[in-house]
């Protein structure tokens, strides 16, 4: 049986369509590629296992993240927070961002660490490929690039 019929006979026994499934992951991946090839090789991965009936996938929604995902969070922060070169700030903005769940401005971030706001800019600028950036009239916000991802980062500093 291959793993397309057991993620069908899955969905039977826990009475999920796989419309429902699909808007799931639809919803959970918020259009990140990455996210959602980790959790679909993840998926794939417990449904191949002897324990496929077993197998819970609420918690691909939560807090649970594949291995592999985890791994390219873990690079990213490591991008974002070079040992070598770590600002004096960039952790203190990246909490922050990971906290937030709104898009913030830089000058809100820089109030509230009480720092300049072009301090807070420079940083910022420096992580743009892990950012969603919005502009609205003359003010931008930021906020990290996906919400697990961000869940992730309070996971891993709390």
């Amino acid at each position: 049986m291959g793993e397309g019929s057991n993620l069908k006979s899955w969905l039977n026994n826990h009475h999920i369509t796989e419309r429902e499934f699909g808007d799931r992951l639809s919803t959970s991946s918020e259009n990140n590629f990455m996210y959602l090839t980790q959790i679909m090789s993840a998926i794939a991965q417990a449904l191949t296992c002897q324990f496929a009936d077993n197998l819970d996938l609420e918690p691909f929604e939560y807090n649970q993240l594949p291995p592999a995902l985890a791994a390219y969070y873990q690079q990213h922060l490591q991008k974002m927070l070079p040992p070598a070169q770590q600002q004096e700030f960039s952790r203190d903005i990246l909490n922050i961002l990971a906290t937030e769940q709104q898009p913030i401005s830089a000058e809100a971030i820089a109030d509230i660490l009480d720092i300049d706001e072009f301090t807070v800019e420079e940083i910022l600028e420096n992580w743009l490929e892990f950012l969603q950036r919005r502009t609205t009239g003359d003010q931008t916000q930021y906020q990290l690039y996906h919400s697990s991802f961000r869940d992730w980062i309070i996971q891993i500093w709390s």
